[in-house]
Parts: structure tokens; C-alpha cells; sequence
């Protein structure tokens, strides 16, 4: 009988099960990968690892909300710490292009969207993740509205929509053609201005700012 595991444990294995998942995706992209393959980069037993996991599916889903998770935790802990909530965005719009180390990854993200696109459940999953992402981008943008420190043009959902269409469109396209040839740096400056516009952002008297102009 194997000895039981804390929740603290159980964690930490998930952890390192994702975490090896993650390079085997990085390495040989979606399609390719194998439980095999998980089992070997993990250095754990095969039952170990379908303890927590029966698919590769399953793990690049779960990368997929800790992902989510991490941006979600950003926000909510911008709102916490109850500083300039546009400082948040224009520090999480100075990582709009897709960093290096993510680039093999998206790869093998873009090969599971393709591989199910018609596949109306999976869909429905994919969509669910969607809604969650909007809703806490939608979150943050209320509460600085709440506070003062916005007067959105727009209702806050749709420029909450806005902000993940473009992110991960930009995140996309900087996949396939290259951050350097996109000029994320550009486009992300120009879509800090379009959305502190949009934004209406009030400066520390109470007014709109009326910094560069779109």
C-alpha cells in the first residue's frame, strides 16, 4: 500500500507532472506527444502519473488554466494592492508579444485548437475558458471604474472582450510570423492608447488624462 500524500504533496506532484508535460509539448508539439513520453521526462512510474492524469489532453488543458490562473491572480492582485489600476494594464500590455520560452508551447496549443475545431464539445470547453478570462478582465476594469479611476466610452465587458481578442491575437500572430516582424512593441503602445480612451483614465486630480493622442 503506498503511503498517503498531504494535499501539499499531491500539488507539488501535479506540479511536476505539468511541468514535464509542458517540455514534452514544447519539444514534440501536441499531436506527437505520448503518456509515454510524460512518464519518461517526469522521472515518476507510469501509475504516478496516471494517478493525476489519463490523457495527454488532460495536462495541456490544465497548463491551459494555470495559465489563465497566473493572468487572473495578476489582476486580482492589482486590485488588492489597490494601486493605479492602469499601471497593472500598461505593465501586462509590456508583455503583450509572446516571450520566448511560451513560443513552443503555443505551437503545440495551436495543434490541439486545430486538431479539434470541429469537434462542437471541445468547442464549448474552449469557449467556457473564454467567458472566465473576460469575466476577471471585466472584473478589474469595473472595480477601477468603481474607484474613480475610469470612465469606460464602452460597457467594461466589451472592451474586457476587446483586450483578450487582441492579446491573444497578438500572442498568435507573433507565433507565426515573429515578434520582431509584427512590432509588438509598437502595437502594444498604440493599444494602450486606444484603450486609455477608451478607458477615458483619470489622472490623480480627477480628470481625464490627456496623454498622446489616438
Amino acid at each position: 500500500m503506498s503511503p498517503k500524500r498531504s494535499p501539499e504533496q499531491r500539488d507539488e506532484k501535479r506540479r511536476q507532472i505539468l511541468a514535464a508535460a509542458r517540455r514534452v509539448f514544447e519539444r514534440l508539439g501536441y499531436k506527437a506527444a505520448t503518456m509515454k513520453d510524460v512518464v519518461e521526462e517526469s522521472g515518476l512510474s507510469r501509475g504516478g502519473v496516471y494517478l493525476y492524469f489519463g490523457s495527454t489532453e488532460e495536462m495541456l488543458l490544465a497548463i491551459l488554466d494555470e495559465i489563465d490562473a497566473r493572468d487572473e491572480a495578476y489582476f486580482a492582485g492589482a486590485i488588492a494592492a489597490g494601486g493605479p489600476a492602469w499601471q497593472a494594464i500598461e505593465q501586462f500590455l509590456a508583455h503583450m508579444g509572446v516571450a520566448q520560452d511560451e513560443d513552443s508551447f503555443t505551437v503545440a496549443l495551436l495543434e490541439y485548437y486545430l486538431e479539434n475545431s470541429r469537434n462542437e464539445e471541445k468547442r464549448r470547453v474552449q469557449a467556457e475558458r473564454y467567458e472566465r478570462v473576460v469575466a476577471f478582465v471585466q472584473a478589474f476594469l469595473q472595480k477601477g471604474t468603481e474607484r474613480g479611476e475610469f470612465a469606460p466610452l464602452l460597457p467594461t465587458e466589451t472592451i474586457a472582450r476587446m483586450f483578450v481578442s487582441i492579446n491573444e491575437g497578438v500572442h498568435l500572430d507573433s507565433l507565426i510570423v515573429g515578434a520582431q516582424t509584427l512590432k509588438v512593441e509598437e502595437q502594444a503602445a498604440g493599444f494602450a492608447l486606444v484603450l486609455r480612451r477608451l478607458l477615458q483614465v483619470r489622472d490623480e486630480e480627477g480628470g481625464p488624462a490627456h496623454e498622446g493622442t489616438v
